[in-house]
């Protein structure tokens, strides 16, 4: 997907386009829309201090799923949080002591988490699941003062 208010230029090929045997636009429209609304990759089941809930909906905002209704013997109640991928789950740590992960467990044979600064890149994109290739070359161009 493009944010169009970035498209500065456009040119058409000569290429015809190729679609993908029974693709259709309807139908890939709504694979689009899907796979832009269910990014729901990780998700992390936990119990936070009923006193933090408030803070935990303004923080998490749509990543925040479910929210129990009674709080346990220690005061915490179980929510479901939703992420695209993994590094989310980070925005958890500022809740702290307020928070204990309960689901998915950890896994035995994962590494240790890495000290220091961490900066994760996404794998490049499958392109395997878009229907057709369009004969139109695109030019994007940057917001001012951003670079790679």
């Amino acid at each position: 997907m493009f944010a169009l208010t970035r498209l500065r230029d456009w040119t058409v090929l000569d290429t015809a386009r190729r679609l993908r045997p029974g693709a259709d636009l309807a139908g890939t429209a709504r694979e689009l829309g899907e796979a832009l609304e269910s990014r729901e990759q990780v998700v992390v089941t936990a119990r936070l201090d009923g006193a933090s809930v408030d803070l935990a909906r303004r923080i998490l905002g749509a990543r925040l799923r479910t929210v129990g209704d009674r709080q346990d013997g220690d005061g915490r109640v179980e929510i479901t949080v939703a992420y695209g991928a993994l590094d989310g789950v980070r925005q958890l740590l500022q809740f702290s002591d307020h928070i204990e992960v309960v689901a998915p467990e950890p896994s035995p044979s994962a590494d240790p988490p890495a000290r220091g600064p961490h900066r994760s890149h996404s794998p490049a994109p499958d392109r395997r699941h878009l229907p057709l290739e369009l004969p139109v070359h695109l030019s994007l161009e940057r917001p001012e003062g951003r670079t790679r």
